[in-house]
């Protein structure tokens, strides 16, 4: 075995998370410091009768040049996060845009169900 070989290098982060109730949507503030807008995920699924929301995304910081990596870990991040979606959410509309390590996923409620 090689000096310094890591067993299992798959470490997700459950980044910190506000929920914020507005008017006719949800809005979810995901930290993600690092994450690219191209890095994120975002997928909703049917599980058990319910909508489940899945946020994800990858860091890929940039090592100082004078190092030399065997392992690499320390500069790459995952994160991710699920919710479960309330029945008046409106999944086929939700967005999302990220700005300055900040992820921000806009849930409509379907018109009328306030």
């Amino acid at each position: 075995m090689s000096f310094l070989c890591a067993i299992d290098d798959t470490v997700v982060t459950a980044p910190p998370t506000d929920v914020v109730r507005l008017q006719g949507a949800y809005l979810i503030l995901v930290e993600m410091p690092g994450v690219a807008s191209s890095d994120v995920s975002i997928k909703v699924e049917a599980v058990e009768g319910s909508d489940l929301l899945s946020i994800a995304g990858v860091s890929h910081d940039q090592e100082p040049a004078q190092f030399s990596v065997r392992d690499r870990g320390a500069f790459t991040k995952l994160f991710a996060r699920k919710f479960i979606l309330p029945g008046h959410a409106d999944a086929a509309r939700i967005s999302h845009r990220i700005e300055n390590g900040l992820l921000r996923v806009t849930v409509p409620l379907v018109p009328g169900s306030e």
